[in-house]
């Protein structure tokens, strides 16, 4: 199965696994490769409506979006429930690369 999402205007690959661990938002390891992101809050709803097959963990995932100085949006793939949360909390990451 494809990791290629494309809907309007959004067109990307969605990494095939999670980074490793949990992080607090805005962290991102250093060795990530070039081109890899955060997905922003739309792409990453489009991701959960997209999951099968993408082996996504039923827990919450950061976007990059930020809400205020201390809230960013997450999404809970065990329901889809998007909300935004202190970003000193820990969820799970999944990239995308942005196809042109």
């Amino acid at each position: 199965m494809s990791n290629i999402i494309k809907f309007e205007d959004y067109h990307f690959e969605v990494a095939k696994t999670d980074l490793r661990g949990t992080f607090k938002w805005g962290e991102i390891p250093k060795d990530v490769p070039e081109g890899w992101e955060v997905p922003t809050i739309k792409e990453l709803m489009l991701i959960f409506l997209a999951k099968k097959g993408l082996r996504m963990s039923k827990d919450t995932y950061w976007s990059s979006t930020e809400r205020t100085r201390i809230l960013a949006w997450q999404v809970h793939f065990g329901d889809g429930t998007a909300y935004f949360h202190e970003k000193c909390v820990d969820g799970h990451i999944r990239l995308i690369r942005r196809i042109k």
